[in-house]
């Protein structure tokens, strides 16, 4: 398995957009990749900043997603949106 996250805080302005375009990237994601793990959290204390945990079942399938059309449009939407340069990492299991 592959854990990576993404953290990230928009503009308070883009949030119903924001809400529309992400169920729609979700529901996308979900037909076409049936073994990825993909969860979106907001943070509490601040409505306008989420938190991606993804799960993948290999580095072929990480890469398969990033390439995806629907992986390219949601990413660039979020950087046309994101109030700095989003945080990206890798998890290992502890």
């Amino acid at each position: 398995m592959v854990y990576r996250y993404l953290k990230y805080q928009i503009n308070e302005k883009d949030l119903a957009e924001y809400e529309v375009r992400v169920k729609r990237f979700l529901d996308v994601l979900s037909r076409n990749e049936t073994q990825t793990i993909y969860s979106i959290f907001r943070v509490k204390s601040r409505r306008n900043t989420f938190v991606h945990m993804i799960s993948f079942k290999s580095e072929l399938e990480e890469s398969r997603h990033r390439q995806a059309n629907y992986s390219v449009e949601f990413s660039d939407y979020l950087d046309s949106i994101a109030t700095a340069v989003p945080e990206f990492g890798e998890l290992i299991p502890f």
